[in-house]
């Protein structure tokens, strides 16, 4: 139903079901070089665009507290803008424009493309032959206190 599109260095996103093929969302300047790779990550929460920049970045919603989408399935253009599908493509206030929500900078070179593992992390890939992992921080601070929580309960010693 979309069509994401890099043109050099923003994207866009059309809605290719629609007659008129209508440009639904847009980020004009989106990197400081040509954008090489760009997809949905973590179930439609973000999209990720790759560069000649050398950075990985991960754009979507800022987070909010509008619960609009709780126990409702919904598509991952749905997940990534935070609006419905029909508000995405009747907007009167003019095309939807993704928020900066995180930037992963260590490749000498051009990063050529990147795998999802969910909310697990990101690995990207680089012209400069480096493949880097990319984690979760805010998973792995929850996973590191419930070791921690698991080792406490099991301990029989003085605390």
């Amino acid at each position: 139903r979309y069509l994401f599109a890099g043109t050099g260095y923003g994207f866009f996103a059309f809605d290719v079901t629609a007659d008129t093929e209508k440009v639904v969302l847009q980020k004009r300047r989106a990197h400081l070089s040509k954008i090489t790779c760009m997809g949905l990550a973590c179930g439609g929460e973000f999209l990720v665009t790759c560069s000649e920049d050398k950075c990985l970045r991960l754009w979507g919603r800022k987070p909010s507290a509008d619960p609009w989408h709780d126990g409702v399935p919904l598509t991952p253009m749905e997940r990534f803008t935070g609006l419905s599908s029909s508000e995405l493509i009747n907007s009167q206030a003019g095309l939807w424009e993704p928020n900066l929500l995180g930037e992963c900078c260590a490749h000498g070179g051009s990063v050529q493309g990147f795998l999802d593992f969910d909310h697990e992390g990101i690995v990207s890939c680089g012209a400069d032959g480096l493949v880097i992992i990319w984690k979760n921080w805010e998973m792995q601070k929850v996973r590191r206190n419930q070791a921690v929580q698991k080792l406490l309960s099991h301990w029989d010693g003085p605390v």
